[in-house]
């Protein structure tokens, strides 16, 4: 059981709770330069004072308990001091991704009737504003915790919306607080070390993190994700732990090689998506280092880690969450069964922000119905892929990680996407979606040589597949995009399969279907 006024304390008045640790580096903003003489640096001295400053400025906008900020900000000090400010005084925060038009951004903060908006650039009509130019130059006695408590709704995270209409999980002060510290017991993480973040605080696994960090008086290194400046960020502030998604590690296995540099970090954690065997494999060899797996949803929080489990399992459950596999009428099975994930335990949101019909869908009975088909063994929890993702093939069940994990072993595939198509006499079919890496064929398509570049990758990969692929999981449908037309990616750098969608060739030019 956690303290969760401790906690809460050293969040919002790191310094005023051990003032040993005030001139220590609690945020670091990378800069442009690789020997870093422009990264912004925040010591928890400065964050405490940033919070009192934010919690001046909202008592100024007249925001009370129980209203709602809606933050729209690349990750920043001024972010995480904005977000436990709105802690600090019962409000709920909610960070969007930054890549949202003005538009979408002024559409969520209508929904959920924003007292105030912080869009560090833009602003928007009818919503007051925080900005940090604004803030009063002298910091606050900050004498506001006895305000905090665990049932407070403090977060709400927005799913992703790559597959549609984003929706809004709750999750209280209590239930986050338990989840960091929990997780970092699960990593063993000690006092004063640091993370590298490439992800944004806007995605729960970005922000667990960060919280998860700072709890423990360590150092979020926030760095946009540039394949070039990684390995440069790495070698100069030797985080603990780099946080991010299958993408991110993928692109670099197309860089050269680091030499020791990789040895620095002492967990490479990925999240956010599905991690396939092959790409865990290819860069366990490539950099001599594991990378540990992590499960979670926006609705869920973080719930199981694999740290040196079976390759192919997302993990064991932490130890207050309990997951079980059951069928279509919510009956748990027997261990080895395949059916839906279901998870229990005090990380579940509260529900969806104002869709009751969309929470009793999959929140109910204190158990959360994940959509994801997988199975157990051993107490190991291995994911098939989601039910909504499923391909039917002629009546056969194809999961599209299975079809990408084998895709990726090929040296012409950087990036690859599968989905279903709609086909006359199968019910659907496997499409594949691959970037190729930059090269002959690469150059070839973007030159205008697209129909022989085309037909020599499919026979290359269809040869690949017969060997590799049962016939149902073999695609039928193949486009190739030249290395300079990446796939879509979310703020998060996970594929945007609603923009995907929306891209894919149009039916007069794709490759005639074949079984």
């Amino acid at each position: 059981m956690i303290n969760f006024q401790e906690v809460m304390r050293k969040l919002l008045t790191p310094a005023s709770v051990d003032p040993s640790i005030a001139g220590r580096p609690a945020i670091v903003l990378t800069g442009a330069d690789p020997g870093g003489a422009d990264d912004k640096i925040t010591s928890y001295g400065a964050l405490q004072r940033l919070i009192g400053r934010t919690v001046a400025e909202y008592r100024r906008l007249g925001v009370r308990s129980g209203d709602a900020i809606v933050f729209c900000s690349p990750n920043s000090p001024e972010l995480v001091a904005g977000i436990a400010a709105a802690w600090s005084i019962g409000a709920t925060a909610i960070p969007v991704d930054v890549r949202l038009t003005h538009q979408e951004v002024g559409n969520i903060a209508a929904r959920v009737n924003a007292k105030v908006v912080y869009t560090p650039g833009f602003s928007l009509p009818g919503f007051p504003a925080l900005a940090p130019p604004e803030f009063p130059q002298e910091g606050l006695e900050i004498n506001f915790l006895a305000d905090v408590k665990p049932n407070t709704p403090g977060l709400v995270i927005l799913t992703s919306g790559t597959t549609g209409m984003p929706k809004g999980a709750v999750h209280t002060l209590g239930s986050l607080m338990a989840n960091v510290t929990e997780i970092g017991s699960v990593f063993g993480l000690t006092e004063g070390k640091s993370t590298l973040l490439p992800l944004p605080v806007s995605h729960i696994f970005g922000i667990e993190v960060t919280l998860a960090f700072l709890a423990l008086s360590g150092t979020v290194v926030f760095s946009d994700f540039s394949p070039n400046r990684f390995w440069t960020v790495i070698a100069r502030m030797k985080p603990a732990l780099v946080m991010a998604v299958p993408t991110i590690y993928g692109s670099l296995l197309n860089l050269p090689h680091p030499g020791s540099v990789s040895q620095l970090v002492e967990f490479y954690l990925c999240g956010g998506a599905p991690l396939s065997s092959s790409l865990s494999a290819q860069f366990e060899q490539t950099f001599g280092k594991h990378i540990v797996q992590g499960y979670g949803s926006t609705e869920t929080q973080i719930i199981t880690v694999n740290k040196d489990g079976p390759v192919n399992s997302v993990g064991r459950a932490i130890p207050s969450v309990t997951i079980e596999i059951v069928d279509s009428l919510d009956r748990p099975l027997p261990e080895g069964s395949q059916g839906e994930i279901r998870v229990t335990g005090s990380c579940l949101m509260q529900g969806y922000l104002n869709q009751a019909e969309a929470t009793a869908a999959v929140l109910h009975d204190g158990h959360y119905h994940t959509g994801d088909i997988g199975f157990i063994e051993n107490g190991w929890v291995f994911i098939s892929g989601r039910s909504k993702e499923m391909i039917i093939v002629a009546g056969n069940k194809v999961f599209p990680t299975e079809v990408e994990s084998v895709l990726r072993q090929h040296p012409l595939v950087q990036e690859v996407a599968v989905i279903g198509e709609p086909h006359q006499k199968l019910g659907q079919i496997v499409k594949a979606i691959i970037v190729v890496p930059p090269g002959d064929f690469s150059s070839r398509l973007t030159a205008g040589d697209t129909k022989s570049a085309r037909e020599e990758l499919k026979a290359c990969l269809r040869e690949f597949c017969a060997s590799r692929l049962k016939r149902e999981l073999r695609p039928m449908e193949w486009e190739f995009r030249p290395a300079s037309a990446p796939l879509p990616k979310t703020s998060s750098s996970k594929i945007d399969w609603k923009k995907l969608q929306q891209q894919t060739a149009p039916a007069e030019s794709r490759f005639e279907a074949s079984v």
